[in-house]
């Protein structure tokens, strides 16, 4: 998916104004998982200047041997691997015989 704005002439130009980074959201995908209580929901942006794209979950997972929620939020180099990088880390934390004992929280603003 080939952006039709040139996100890095844009950041140089508004720079000075204090525009740091942009995000460009390139796709949003939808995960069914089987006796997951919540649909998982994927959101792929591209960031300037790194030049990276990075996976976004609409929720993050708790299970009972973790102290905090789980958000993938590291950059990689194409859309394929921020996806999977997302996903993967969902499941990591998820397992249908503590669905009982697993929260979910919401990312607000997604």
């Amino acid at each position: 998916m080939e952006s039709q704005v040139n996100l890095r002439e844009m950041l140089e130009k508004y720079q000075a104004k204090g525009v740091f980074e942009i995000e460009e959201t390139v796709g949003i995908w939808e995960f069914h998982i089987k006796d997951c209580p919540v649909n998982l929901k994927i959101k792929v942006v591209k960031v300037e200047p790194q030049g990276k794209f990075m996976g976004i979950a609409n929720y993050g997972i708790k299970n009972p041997r973790q102290a905090s929620y789980y958000w993938s939020m590291r950059f990689c180099d194409t859309m394929q691997e921020a996806l999977e990088d997302a996903l993967r880390g969902f499941l990591r934390y998820w397992d249908p015989k503590e669905a009982d004992k697993t929260d979910f929280k919401l990312l607000e603003d997604w």
